[in-house]
């Protein structure tokens, strides 16, 4: 897996620290960090240009860009660079759990586990007993949950976002943009949870994060 050019790490912690075990089996000297809470289009023209710049000492380096927000226009602009990255440069992204990326972005990456967690607490755990439910049961849990105080709409939204990081090649284009609608749209004024949460559990298979 170290052979791949750019990793993803998804976590509530966005952080350096979360990214240090990868760097270390990287084993790469010279690391560059850049930090936005929003990484715009400006960030990504920024980006481009340092990876393309030499190695200052040994043969690779290595560009770690921590983020919380990406816009869509810079997600577009990063597409080429990520595709067919110089030889000499390897990414880094470590994003929020609910950081929306789009799926061509998604498939430019390979999606890094360690074993750090920080000191949150899982905030995944509802959507996996989500998604081991059948499609009747789930039904009844969004109208059992949508009223109750707590996280719970919030860890939905965080949990399906894991979900399709990881799945981005293995969902087929229709479903994957509805389940990005859902995800996008979740929790956010104006929209109806309602409505979303049931698309939601009709689209996810019996046993998705097994």
């Amino acid at each position: 897996m170290l052979d791949h050019h750019a990793f993803l790490i998804r976590s509530n912690l966005t952080n350096r620290q979360v990214g240090e075990e990868l760097i270390c089996e990287l084993k790469i000297e010279e690391i560059s960090y850049i930090e936005k809470e929003n990484f715009g289009i400006d960030d990504a023209r920024e980006l481009v240009r340092l990876a393309f710049l030499k190695p200052g000492q040994g043969d690779a380096k290595l560009l770690v860009v921590i983020l919380k927000k990406i816009t869509s226009e810079a997600q577009q602009a990063l597409l080429k660079l990520l595709e067919e990255p110089p030889s000499t440069t390897k990414f880094i992204f470590l994003v929020g759990n609910d950081t929306e990326l789009l799926p061509t972005l998604l498939s430019r990456f390979q999606t890094y586990e360690g074993s750090y967690q920080g000191t949150e607490t899982n905030t995944t755990d509802d959507f996996a007993d989500f998604c081991k439910l059948n499609y009747a049961q789930r039904l009844v849990l969004i109208g059992k949950n949508l009223d109750a105080k707590g996280d719970w709409v919030v860890n939905i939204k965080v949990g399906l976002a894991k979900y399709l990081s990881k799945r981005a090649n293995s969902l087929d284009v229709d479903t994957m943009h509805s389940l990005l609608v859902v995800v996008t749209s979740l929790n956010t004024r104006g929209a109806s949870n309602k409505m979303l949460l049931e698309e939601m559990a009709l689209l996810l298979p019996p046993g998705a994060e097994k």
